[in-house]
């Protein structure tokens, strides 16, 4: 015969399992769908070549957010200081003009074939070599003085702009037979024009603008295709403060 009290204890034990599991599952909370991280920046490169529109993106996101997969990274590469010395009462000043890039290029690693764009800012006018001097000189120039494009490799002019336009690879073509396209050749229709200048920090700008465009292909100078309803937003870093010289 069992024992009475232990069946007692068996059932007590039971109510009381199911009652935690039940307490437990009506206190879980339906979260729902989880929500898309949203950028705090993004830069760019837009527009139509020929008859291809493109649209070339980097979106930056606050610390500690977990980012979507991104297709390109910034490239920064082909900056630079010029310093030219001049005689001042019988002393010898440097005076500094300032050169500019920013990319956007696949994320290393990444098996995507997409198109990829660099856009050149050079020859800005800094006056004297000083990293507050090149800041001032940067705001004043994005925000106040005309570009245009160059239309040679060696034009030194200041206010200096030139695109360059990458294609995806062709498989099976040699990397110094792939084509892309430039901008540094006859331009005299070609638009540039900065809407908007952000200090983001000390030493960088988030500049933002139209432009307009011929792009010369790079295996024949005699192929070209036009960009039209271009817009673009680049970030620019000093470069005094780098110690890079040109």
């Amino acid at each position: 015969m069992k024992n009475p009290t232990t069946s007692y204890v068996s059932i007590a034990y039971s109510m009381l399992i199911l009652l935690l599991f039940s307490c437990s599952s009506d206190n879980t909370v339906d979260e729902g769908p989880e929500e898309e991280p949203v950028p705090i920046q993004e830069f760019f490169f837009q527009g139509t070549l020929g008859e291809e529109e493109f649209n070339m993106k980097s979106e930056l996101y606050a610390s500690g957010v977990i980012p979507p997969i991104d297709d390109y990274t910034f490239d920064f590469g082909g900056f630079g200081i010029q310093k030219r010395p001049r005689n001042i009462n019988g002393e010898e000043v440097e005076f500094c003009s300032g050169s500019y890039a920013f990319g956007l290029f696949p994320v290393i690693g990444s098996d995507a074939n997409i198109v990829s764009a660099k856009l050149f800012i050079r020859n800005i006018d800094l006056d004297q070599c000083s990293i507050e001097n090149e800041r001032l000189g940067l705001e004043d120039a994005f925000a106040n003085q005309d570009f245009t494009f160059a239309e040679a490799v060696g034009d030194d002019r200041f206010n200096q702009v030139t695109f360059f336009f990458f294609l995806p690879d062709v498989p099976g073509v040699p990397e110094n037979e792939q084509d892309f396209y430039r901008s540094n050749e006859e331009n005299s229709n070609s638009t540039f024009k900065i809407t908007n200048v952000t200090r983001e920090e000390p030493n960088s700008f988030a500049i933002e603008g139209i432009f307009s465009c011929r792009m010369y292909s790079h295996l024949d100078e005699t192929k070209f295709k036009d960009i039209t309803d271009g817009k673009f937003k680049v970030r620019i870093l000093t470069n005094l403060d780098r110690d890079v010289n040109f």
